[in-house]
């Protein structure tokens, strides 16, 4: 008989985690994942944001009920209230 080794990228099992965690209303941040650990620093600070945009994204559809963007929780969507370099704005 043989015996099932989880096989599971230890990156994604942090991955999964950070995701459940906010899932479940926690709000985990980068750098507590990153001192946690840091043989995959780099990784999560690359990666965990675009995670937790996309989560955002998902729960912000799920709570309105629509199909339409919305700026992800955290994020800022002022770009178009600043100047540009030309003085106009967007």
């Amino acid at each position: 008989m043989e015996t099932q080794v989880d096989e599971r990228d230890p990156f994604d099992e942090l991955a999964s985690e950070f995701v459940e965690r906010q899932r479940s209303g926690d709000c985990p941040t980068i750098d507590e994942y990153a001192e946690r650990y840091p043989e995959f620093a780099d990784e999560i600070r690359d990666l965990f944001p675009t995670i937790a945009a996309m989560e955002n994204v998902r729960a912000d559809r799920q709570g309105s009920g629509s199909g339409g963007a919305r700026t992800p929780r955290g994020f800022s969507n002022r770009a178009r209230d600043r100047p540009r370099r030309d003085g106009r704005r967007l």
